[in-house]
């Protein structure tokens, strides 16, 4: 006969299992919650895309208000590291008519502000 014990304890693990098993998936870091009162450890630990936190770190120190996105293709990749960009800096805006330019070429005729890889910084 199963007791009342036994099914407890069967539901307990079946629970630490679930829980291991959505924080595997998730990819949960514990090292995010031992420092949860760290400025922007989330965004160091957590975005797997190197450039869109260096340039949005660079962005946000240099308090600009706006920018714009050039020479990027239309491809996954590319708008993956747009939309990064853009959660990342919020409330900065994104502006078509912005003199800030992220880009990945080079440009002519604009101050180059900031570089990381093959990711640029222009204010034109």
């Amino acid at each position: 006969m199963i007791n009342k014990k036994n099914i407890t304890l069967l539901l307990s693990i079946i629970i630490v299992l679930q829980l291991i098993l959505i924080s595997h998936r998730i990819s949960f870091d514990t090292h995010i919650l031992k420092n949860f009162y760290k400025k922007d450890i989330v965004l160091k630990k957590s975005v797997k895309d190197k450039k869109a936190y260096e340039i949005s770190m660079f962005i946000i120190n240099e308090n600009l208000n706006d920018f714009n996105f050039a020479n990027f293709q239309n491809n996954e990749r590319d708008s993956s590291l747009q939309q990064r960009i853009v959660s990342f800096v919020y409330p900065i805006q994104y502006k078509k008519n912005s003199k800030n330019i992220i880009s990945r070429k080079k440009l002519e005729n604009c101050s180059q502000k900031f570089e990381y890889s093959n990711l640029f910084l222009y204010e034109c």
